[in-house]
C-alpha cells in the first residue's frame, strides 16, 4: 500500500485549499496544518484522538513506538534516520469523529474491556500539550460491530499446500479474503458535550468509484494529520469500500470526508494488508516498505466503513 520508493522527505507545495507544509511520510501524503477554507473546519474540530490510561505519563516518541513492531531483537535494529515526526510524541491508539456534540464514531476494533479508561481529545494538532487540554470519557457504547475480514483458500492455493504438506513443508496462509460479512464500527457517548464541535453533514450512501476523499486522524498515534491524495476505488459490501488514499496504524476509527461537499462520508478501519515496515538493504535500516506493483492492489488499499449502520442512532439523537 505504501506506493513510493524514495526516501521520505519533507516537501513545501502552494495548494488553494489545504495552504502548506505536504509530509510525504512513508509514502503518504500527510498536511498537519488547518485548511484555509472554513467548510472544512469541522474536518479539525470533529476529529478525535484516543489515548490510553496513563499514556500521558510515559509519552513515547514516535521512533521507539516504530522500534517496538520489532519486539523479538530489537536491540540489533535501528529506524531509519529520515523518517519524518520520529522525535513527535505518539501517544494514542486510535481514531475518531464526532458525529454530534457527545457522540463520537470509531472502529469497532477499537472498542475493548478499556475503552472506559480510556480519553478522548479533540482537534489536537502538532505543537499541543495533551495535559492542559480537555479530555473526555465514553460513558456508553450505542453501537459495536467487529466482525473480521473472512480468510479463505483458492484452489491453486489448496493445490500447492498439498504439494507442500507432502514434502513435510508447512502449509501457506489463505490467499482470497471474503469481506461480505466484513464489519468494523462502533458509537460512543462521551460525559458531556465536546467543547469546539461543529455540526457537520453525513451521507450514509457510498461514493462514487473516482471521487476524490480526505482521510483524516493520528496515524501511529502522532497529533492530527490529513491527505487528500487519493480517491474511493469501490465496495466490497453494502457498508465498507476501499480508497487510494495511504493510511497507517493509528488512522483507524479516523474519518473520510467527500473532497467536494465536506460530508463524512465513512470511518477508516484497516490500511491494507502488507506489512508497513521493511529493511532498506543499502542503508541498514528500517522503513516503510515500498509499493509493490506486482502484488495484488486490493492489499494495499484502505478500507472505509460507511455510516449507515449508525443511521437510526444519529436520527435519535440530533
Amino acid at each position: 500500500m505504501l506506493k513510493t520508493i524514495n526516501l521520505l522527505i519533507l516537501i513545501v507545495l502552494s495548494n488553494p485549499v489545504f495552504g502548506i507544509n505536504k509530509v510525504i511520510f512513508g509514502g503518504v501524503s500527510y498536511e498537519d496544518r488547518e485548511m484555509s477554507e472554513s467548510r472544512f473546519k469541522h474536518i479539525f474540530s470533529n476529529t478525535g484522538i484516543m489515548v490510553n490510561e496513563g499514556a500521558l505519563d510515559e509519552p513515547i516518541l514516535l521512533r521507539n513506538k516504530i522500534m517496538s513492531v520489532f519486539y523479538n531483537n530489537s536491540g540489533s535494529r535501528k529506524v531509519c534516520e529520515d523518517i519524518p515526526f520520529l522525535n513527535e510524541v505518539a501517544v494514542g491508539t486510535c481514531s475518531g469523529v464526532l458525529v454530534g456534540e457527545d457522540l463520537v464514531a470509531t472502529a469497532g476494533h477499537c472498542i475493548d474491556l478499556s475503552i472506559y479508561k480510556n480519553t478522548w481529545y479533540f482537534n489536537y494538532q502538532n505543537g499541543d500539550d495533551l495535559s492542559m487540554r480537555e479530555g473526555y470519557k465514553v460513558t456508553e457504547i450505542l453501537h459495536h460491530e467487529f466482525e473480521n475480514i473472512s480468510l479463505k483458500y483458492s484452489q491453486q492455493r489448496r493445490d500447492l499446500n498439498a504439494q507442500r504438506i507432502s514434502m513435510g513443508v508447512r502449509p501457506l496462509p489463505a490467499d482470497i479474503r471474503d469481506f461480505s460479512t466484513y464489519k468494523d464500527i462502533a458509537l460512543l457517548r462521551l460525559d458531556r458535550a465536546v467543547t469546539g464541535f461543529r455540526k457537520i453533514g453525513i451521507n450514509f450512501d457510498p461514493m462514487l468509484k473516482g471521487q476524490r476523499a480526505i482521510s483524516v486522524g493520528h496515524p501511529l498515534g502522532l497529533p492530527m494529520k490529513h491527505n487528500d491524495r487519493g480517491q474511493v476505488v469501490g465496495k466490497y459490501n453494502s457498508i465498507y469500500m476501499t480508497s487510494t488514499i495511504d493510511t497507517l496504524k493509528g488512522n483507524s476509527g479516523g474519518p473520510l470526508f467527500d473532497y467536494r461537499t465536506g460530508e463524512l462520508v465513512g470511518i477508516t478501519v484497516n490500511q491494507g494488508f502488507k506489512p508497513a515496515f521493511g529493511l532498506d538493504r543499502k542503508k541498514r535500516c528500517y522503513r516503510f516498505n515500498k509499493y509493490n506493483e506486482s502484488e495484488s492492489q486490493t492489499s494495499y488499499l484502505s478500507g472505509h466503513m460507511l455510516l449507515s449502520p449508525l443511521k437510526i442512532l444519529l436520527n435519535e439523537n440530533p
